[in-house]
């Protein structure tokens, strides 16, 4: 007997860059509360989950800091909850150019 076809799950999906959305001016390694504020705020009314697709997503030390901040008391955003992975790392490109 097949399994039964689980019904599709209709999910809001963000990609969320870092540089120039949550820090802009002179960035000095704290992103902007206000900007931060505002992404919780759609990810509430949104019930969206975020892929990362920011440069931060390649180093530990950044994706520490940004993960860090959104989870701080000011800003309190669950991210074992509303991060669910990052955009895959395809180097130099070159898949896509076809050579």
């Amino acid at each position: 007997m097949l399994p039964t076809p689980r019904e599709k799950e209709d999910i809001c999906l963000m990609l969320l860059d870092v540089d120039g959305v949550l820090n802009y001016r002179d960035f000095d390694g704290t992103l902007s509360i206000e900007h931060l504020l505002r992404l919780k705020k759609i990810i509430n009314c949104t019930d969206c989950v975020i892929v990362l697709s920011t440069s931060w997503r390649r180093i530990p030390s950044a994706k520490n800091e940004l993960f860090r901040q959104l989870s701080s008391p000011q800003i309190g955003i669950d991210i074992n909850k509303s991060i669910i992975g990052d955009n895959p790392n395809y180097g130099n490109m070159s898949i896509f150019r076809g050579y």
